[in-house]
């Protein structure tokens, strides 16, 4: 048992254990969390997307956010903004512009999901 001691206190030591929401959920049903990593709030959005029909551009990653009790997953450009300066004298100005892509809020205990669409 003494051999366990450094690991439980690793454990107990970690911000990310902090992070975990308690999840409330009515008796015969408290599973822990539904949602509990980013790789599967990205396959949630994933599935999500596909059965509206919602194009996932392949110039775009699927991004994830920890919110705390939810996760907030989107599309971005794979490409980031960039300024470039050319031999000839001219510049290049890369920016991201647009919207319509479909976002969401995951909630990690229950897996409730509200959509929106990008402005």
């Amino acid at each position: 048992m003494l051999k366990l001691w450094p690991l439980v206190l690793v454990l107990l030591s970690t911000s990310s254990w902090a992070a975990v929401p308690a999840c409330k959920q009515p008796d015969g049903y408290a599973i822990g969390l539904v949602v509990p990593t980013p790789d599967a709030a990205k396959r949630v959005y994933e599935a999500v997307a596909t059965g509206r029909y919602d194009q996932i551009k392949s110039s775009n990653d699927i991004l994830v956010n920890d919110r705390g009790d939810h996760w907030e997953v989107f599309q971005y450009p794979k490409k980031a903004p960039s300024f470039e300066r050319h031999s000839d004298g001219s510049e290049t100005v890369t920016v991201v512009a647009g919207g319509g892509t479909l976002e969401l809020e995951i909630t990690k205990c229950d897996g409730r999901i509200i959509g929106s669409y990008a402005r």
